[in-house]
């Protein structure tokens, strides 16, 4: 599970996205799915980069509630005291406590379905390996991991 990151003029946004993956090794591509409803879709489209910010399992809760509201109509970097820093490539954050990070300058995008595939070239990749405990998304907010054999559901509804 990955947050992406996008700054604009205005704020920093984050969008939760399990619909992401890596397209290629030469060149270095990535890509993610967003609709053309989310605020993210405008904000890399402005500023043409974003990041992607691989979560831990810690983050489930974070990575949940920043899913549940718009960036349109709230800063969820000071909703939800997300720690970030500016990517070393971009001008997009990078969120603390992940354990991998890709800058990436968008390189294409395209219409698939009810989504655009959003295509970057990564410029950067960062990571910290130690105690890792990847955040992976099942479906309706149900998470696990792969270094426990455990399901957490942050929120039952």
């Amino acid at each position: 599970m990955v947050l992406i990151g996008t700054a604009t003029e205005e704020k920093e946004n984050f969008m939760p996205a399990a619909w992401a993956s890596p397209l290629s090794f030469k060149p270095p591509l990535f890509g993610v799915a967003i609709s053309p409803k989310r605020y993210t879709y405008n904000a890399i489209l402005a500023s043409e980069e974003f990041t992607v910010n691989y979560c831990t399992l810690e983050m489930a809760d974070i990575v949940a509630r920043t899913g549940e509201v718009s960036g349109r109509v709230v800063n969820k970097k000071e909703k939800f005291n997300i720690k970030t820093r500016r990517g070393e490539v971009v001008k997009a954050p990078v969120v603390e406590g992940c354990y991998a990070h890709l800058e990436c300058k968008l390189k294409d995008y395209f219409e698939v379905g009810d989504h655009f595939l959003f295509v970057g070239e990564v410029l950067k990749f960062s990571h910290d390996l130690k105690d890792l405990k990847p955040l992976i998304y099942l479906w309706e907010d149900t998470y696990t991991t792969i270094s426990d054999v455990r399901i957490l559901k942050p929120r039952e509804k």
